[in-house]
């Protein structure tokens, strides 16, 4: 088992195979591993930076080669500010005015289920 603390400022950047498996003239695809080493690059934890720098790596690597599959990313800063709004719509589904407020909350919980789930299965114990 693997525990982690989220703290305010941590950011999830999650992704669909599409990222992972783009391909360059080469046939060769973008991979985990230069993903992480771009992602450990980047300086900025502005998470419309990170998806634009990204998007721009990957398009320099694959260059205009076509590509089967979408590109899907999310990244999104942990802010207390979102926190307590999530924490306080768990508790009284009043707090949010639309639909569309409780479906993100939604997919923000599922996104980080997600991120642990695969952290856990891939994190090598210490």
């Amino acid at each position: 088992m693997y525990e982690t603390t989220l703290n305010p400022g941590d950011v999830f950047f999650l992704y669909t195979d599409g990222l992972t498996e783009s391909l360059n003239k080469k046939g060769k695809f973008y991979t985990q591993e230069r993903l992480v080493k771009t992602l450990n690059k980047i300086e900025t934890t502005n998470p419309e930076d990170i998806l634009n720098k990204i998007k721009n790596e990957v398009a320099v690597f694959a260059k205009d080669t076509p590509q089967s599959d979408d590109l899907t990313m999310l990244a999104f800063k942990l802010t207390f500010k979102l926190l307590m709004w999530v924490i306080d719509g768990l508790v009284n589904v009043n707090t949010f005015k639309t639909l569309a407020e409780l479906a993100l909350v939604g997919l923000l919980l599922s996104a980080i289920a997600v991120t642990f789930f695969i952290v856990a299965i891939t994190a090598k114990p210490i």
